[in-house]
């Protein structure tokens, strides 16, 4: 008894099918948006700006001490000096440098402090 094979046939019925719809796929007509991409600042623009603007550095010890341009300071030191330098720089930024073997909880409670007494501009410079 003869026996038809479809296997070829199902291959070139698949074959046409996606020629096919590829083809139709070209050919419509797609939606496209016009959107004005972002402008990207390369890292020389944002350290010149950080430059131009005088940061208070802040910083952030392993030990959870705190200090301020290389002089430690109290919790409440801090604050007076936060609250001063925003005085002065009212368009100022404030840059903190965290130690990497600090705890979250101390990188928390600090800025948690600095946004009480007004610091909510904190940048957070990373290290090597």
């Amino acid at each position: 008894m003869p026996v038809i094979n479809l296997l070829p046939m199902m291959d070139v019925v698949m074959t046409i099918l996606t020629f096919f719809v590829l083809v139709s796929m070209t050919l419509t007509n797609q939606k496209t948006l016009n959107i004005a991409l972002p402008s990207v600042e390369t890292p020389d623009d944002i350290a010149s700006e950080i430059k131009a603007i005088n940061p208070m550095i802040v910083g952030l010890q392993a030990d959870g001490n705190i200090s301020v341009e290389n002089q430690f300071l109290s919790d409440e030191a801090l604050e007076s000096r936060i609250i001063s330098y925003l005085e002065n720089n009212p368009e100022g930024e404030i840059v903190l440098t965290v130690d990497k073997q600090a705890s979250y909880d101390q990188l928390a409670k600090l800025l948690s402090q600095m946004q009480s007494v007004g610091g909510e501009q904190v940048s957070l410079a990373i290290g090597n």
